[in-house]
């Protein structure tokens, strides 16, 4: 129940759908979208579409959600079902499929309104349409969950609009955060891109994305840079290294990368002995 919360990042609650129970068979109860303090279910779901959400198997979702039949839910159910299925294409790289909910959207009145102005947003990005989206943002305040992502998507609109110096200063407000903080893998890779990655000033910018985001997309291709460039780590930088991969229990990698560090820790630092 609560590992979809963390997966959606919707205040939403999994719980049993009485009208789904079978009287007879006493069979396991379907699961419903819930939101708090709200009595009905929003659409019914699988065990399978609820582990993929849970895994975050975004593609998968997205095959289930789009394989169900609608016809007997009522309009705000099936807005409900287009908002997850748009969520899910959208962090599955399949955003132009969404495209087609943006109508459907409309009627759902259980999801929260920066989620659903962030999707907004994300399918008018889809659309190539950069001003709408932008103005779907401007609803998500500062102190909203969704204010990084939000962040990312004005500073992709705002590129796609032509406005690159807009665009960058949005990044650079993101990168001001301590790391690691969500998106800021992004804008660190693309300040380092728009500047050169050769450049000596976005050196800066692929050590942060080595040593606190390097399983991402964005960390690896600033590790494989550096290590191009011959730019070795400072002590403290593998130090973040090793937590990032910890903390994503990469093992493996954590055992490749600090496997040639050992004959270097012999000094009795707080720093050589975390990593040991």
């Amino acid at each position: 129940m609560l590992r979809l919360l963390c997966v959606l990042f919707l205040p939403f609650l999994i719980l049993p759908n009485a009208a789904s129970q079978s009287d007879e068979t006493g069979a396991d109860e379907a699961l419903a979208l819930l939101p708090p303090g709200l009595p009905g279910p929003a659409f019914p779901q699988s065990p399978e579409l609820w582990e993929a959400l849970a895994d975050r198997d975004h593609g998968a979702a997205a095959d289930l959600l789009a394989a169900m039949d609608l016809s007997s839910l009522p309009g705000p159910s099936v807005g409900d079902h287009a908002f997850v299925l748009a969520w899910s294409l959208i962090r599955a790289d399949r955003g132009d499929e969404a495209i087609p909910l943006l109508s459907r959207l409309e009627a759902t009145n259980v999801v929260p309104p920066d989620y659903l102005a962030l999707t907004r947003a994300e399918i008018h990005l889809a659309k190539a349409s950069p001003v709408r989206a932008a103005r779907a943002l401007e609803s998500i305040s500062e102190d909203s969950l969704l204010h990084a992502r939000a962040g990312l998507v004005r500073a992709q609109s705002l590129q796609v609009s032509g406005r690159t110096r807009d665009s960058m200063a949005v990044y650079e407000e993101l990168i001001t955060r301590p790391d690691p903080a969500e998106g800021s893998n992004v804008a660190l890779f693309a300040l380092a891109k728009k500047k050169g990655l050769r450049n000596p000033d976005s050196e800066d910018f692929l050590r942060r994305l080595r040593a606190y985001y390097p399983l991402s997309a964005e960390g690896k291709k600033a590790t494989e840079e550096l290590k191009r460039q011959g730019v070795g780590y400072e002590r403290e930088e593998q130090l973040q290294r090793a937590r990032a991969l910890m903390s994503a229990s990469a093992w493996r990698s954590i055992m490749s990368f600090l496997g040639p560090l050992q004959s270097g820790l012999a000094a009795p630092t707080d720093t050589n002995c975390e990593l040991v």
